[in-house]
């Protein structure tokens, strides 16, 4: 849980450096939103490794569960895969069109897919 507090953080560093003002605010706002987030639910954690302990025995106990989360992991797969051959072209063409768009905007691109 920590990368999903440092990555903004670094993202709104790097838009900063960039120029651009209002990303980089976005992103050190988000970023330490996470980071508060973290530091007022740490006492929560005891309740959670006993949640994750129950859902454990439940799910090995009926083995359909790990067969449906395979099932449905590969269907995400498939359309993850086709959202990203149907993005490319419009992505492409958008760093044809100018506009300063060149590499950095394949990165926001990669980065507006995760």
């Amino acid at each position: 849980n920590i990368l999903s507090c440092l990555i903004p953080l670094a993202f709104g560093a790097w838009s900063m450096y960039k120029g651009a003002w209002f990303a980089g605010i976005l992103g050190l706002a988000f970023g330490i939103i996470g980071f508060l987030f973290l530091y007022f639910t740490r006492k929560r954690i005891p309740f959670a490794a006993e949640l994750l302990k129950a859902s454990c025995t439940l799910t090995f106990r009926h083995h359909g569960t790990i067969v449906t989360s395979f099932g449905a992991m590969l269907v995400m797969g498939v359309f993850s895969f086709a959202h990203g051959l149907m993005s490319a072209p419009t992505l492409a063409q958008f760093t044809k069109a100018g506009a300063g768009a060149g590499a950095g905007t394949w990165a926001l691109g990669v980065l507006f897919m995760l």
